[in-house]
C-alpha cells in the first residue's frame, strides 16, 4: 500500500502516523514546484516504531521555530508562506538526517 499526500510540503506527523501504523510500503508528496518526495521501507516492516514518536516530537518544536521565524513584522500572508517553507525545510533536513536510522529510505527527485 502507498499513500499521496496533496499537501505540497514535506510529511505531516498524521501521514508518518499512517506510515508506522498502517504498514505503508511508501509515501509521496509533490510539491508546487514539482519535486517528489519519498519516503519508503527499506523492508517490509523494517520501520523502527519509534520514527512516529521522535518525528512527530521534532515537528512540534520546528513548529515553534517556524513561528519564531515568520512572525518578523510580515503581513499574515508572508507569515504564513514563510512559516510553511520554515517548516518544510526543518522536516526536510530532519528527514535526509533521520530516515535511515528508523529503517526508512528518504528521497527527493526533482521533476521537469
Amino acid at each position: 500500500m502507498s499513500l499521496n499526500d496533496t499537501s505540497g510540503g514535506t510529511f505531516s506527523e498524521n501521514d508518518i502516523s499512517k506510515f508506522v501504523s498502517y504498514h505503508i510500503k511508501e509515501i509521496r508528496t509533490v510539491s508546487p514546484y514539482g519535486e517528489t518526495y519519498s519516503l519508503r521501507r527499506e523492508k517490509y516492516n523494517s520501520v523502527d516504531p519509534a520514527l512516529e514518536k521522535h518525528y512527530n516530537s521534532y515537528v512540534k518544536i520546528a513548529k515553534i521555530e517556524a513561528d519564531s521565524y515568520a512572525l518578523q513584522g510580515y503581513n499574515e500572508y508572508e507569515a504564513d508562506k514563510l512559516w510553511r517553507q520554515k517548516l518544510h525545510e526543518l522536516a526536510h533536513d530532519w528527514l535526509l538526517k533521520n530516515a535511515q536510522n528508523y529503517g526508512c529510505v528518504y528521497s527527493v527527485e526533482r521533476n521537469e
